[in-house]
């Protein structure tokens, strides 16, 4: 869908776990990972945080969160709303790692709205240039920056280009395939 067509809303898409999840069959199967993170309560805490504020955030940001006990909502087709929409709310999770949603939705011409984490960085990520970054778990600010390009399309939507540009060049297939043959290459030289 062309980007100026998208609803000019974030899309707030994913699951809501705790971490002493109810719908594990074997809670023994989770004893380790809930001892490790006996401090948190949410996987995905920004999504929680988010599920918390979405009367507040309405005027920037549609929701298909679930509200617990409710973990996942199946009720929609992830890839279509990233499609419809011109943003979407990413976060690194409990585990300090970007989810697949950071390829998804960019690679399908949504701008991605995420915390500054410096996992996003690694992967190439540039606050104003190809995403739209907020200070970690801090509603107030990203209301604020999603508000800002909200009220500057052109700006978004170059934001939109640039992410879907760099994505498609470093993490589509064939570019993973070169990059992990180069890199195996580079193993086998140093050993010879």
């Amino acid at each position: 869908m062309p980007f100026g067509d998208r609803i000019p809303k974030v899309i707030a898409l994913g699951a809501v776990n705790p971490v002493n999840d109810p719908t594990v069959r074997d809670p023994a199967e989770l004893r380790d990972y809930i001892n490790f993170y006996a401090n948190q309560v949410w996987t995905h805490h920004w999504r929680r945080m988010l599920v918390e504020q979405e009367g507040a955030l309405a005027e920037v940001m549609d929701s298909h969160l679930p509200h617990f006990p409710k973990t996942k909502d199946y009720a929609y087709d992830a890839v279509a709303m990233l499609n419809q929409y011109a943003l979407f709310a990413n976060d690194e999770g409990l585990m300090q790692f970007p989810p697949a949603r950071t390829y998804e939705g960019t690679a399908a011409g949504a701008v991605m709205v995420s915390s500054d984490h410096a996992c996003y960085a690694e992967l190439g990520f540039v606050d104003g240039v190809n995403c739209i970054m907020h200070r970690r778990h801090n509603v107030a600010e990203f209301q604020e920056k999603v508000q800002f390009y909200r009220q500057r399309p052109e700006q978004l939507a170059a934001i939109a280009e640039a992410s879907v540009t760099m994505v498609r060049e470093r993490y589509s297939h064939p570019a993973v395939a070169r990059q992990l043959y180069g890199d195996i290459v580079q193993i086998y030289d140093r050993g010879q």
